[in-house]
């Protein structure tokens, strides 16, 4: 495994295999512990790595990244599939947030 230093953006530590970082508090204090290691490990970069049940999540926590991001997405950055279906399926159609490539072109100046 990578140390921290090789990294290209910060990594929460103490991740566990098929598991995980551990969330104190458990899953109702999942919103604060994103917020916590935003301040912690995200400050300098805008951004963090963690792993939430065995899956590697980036974390983009400042308005600058955010913005450096939608720049490329959906040509460069684009979403994982199974995340898009489960948007789709909670709002039952498809749109801006479900929508990539030139799709999402044209809906994003909305």
């Amino acid at each position: 495994r990578a140390k921290q230093s090789d990294r290209p953006r910060p990594t929460v530590p103490g991740a566990i295999p098929f598991v995980g970082n551990p969330i104190p508090g458990g899953l109702e204090n999942f919103a604060a512990t994103l917020e916590d290691w935003a301040i912690r490990y995200g400050a300098e970069k805008g951004l963090y790595e963690c792993t939430i049940f065995g899956q590697t999540i980036v974390v983009v926590c400042s308005e600058e990244t955010l913005s450096l991001v939608e720049k490329h997405r959906p040509f460069d950055v684009i979403r994982r599939r199974k995340m898009t279906n489960v948007i789709k399926d909670s709002l039952g159609f498809e749109g801006l947030f479900t929508a990539e490539g030139d799709t999402w072109r044209k809906d994003r100046k909305l």
